[in-house]
């Protein structure tokens, strides 16, 4: 009988470490700790600091400065390729004008 078949009350928990959650090794665990997360406990009564909801998703026409969104784009052509193509950046200017006129 394991941990996943046991009830725990809270002060149980407060007694396991996060390195004995799976996917929890020595840097997991670290940055755990920079957050003040040093049981299972910890981990399972924080809070995130704000919600974001994602399944809003808003038109790029739509966008406000300094809001949070979720849009949908599709990628025509990465950018590493495109800067290879067009090294100065006036000849890459115009190359996002077009894209951008299509």
């Amino acid at each position: 009988m394991g941990l996943a078949d046991t009830a725990l009350t809270t002060s149980q928990l407060a007694q396991i470490p996060v390195t004995n959650l799976k996917g929890v090794g020595p840097k997991m665990a670290e940055r755990l700790e920079r957050l003040g997360l040093r049981s299972v406990q910890d981990v399972l009564l924080h809070l995130p600091s704000r919600y974001q909801d994602r399944t809003q998703v808003t038109p790029i026409a739509a966008l406000r400065m300094q809001e949070y969104a979720t849009v949908v784009a599709e990628m025509k052509q990465k950018l590493q390729e495109t800067r290879e193509k067009y090294k100065d950046s006036e000849t890459l200017d115009k190359h996002y004008i077009e894209l951008y006129k299509k």
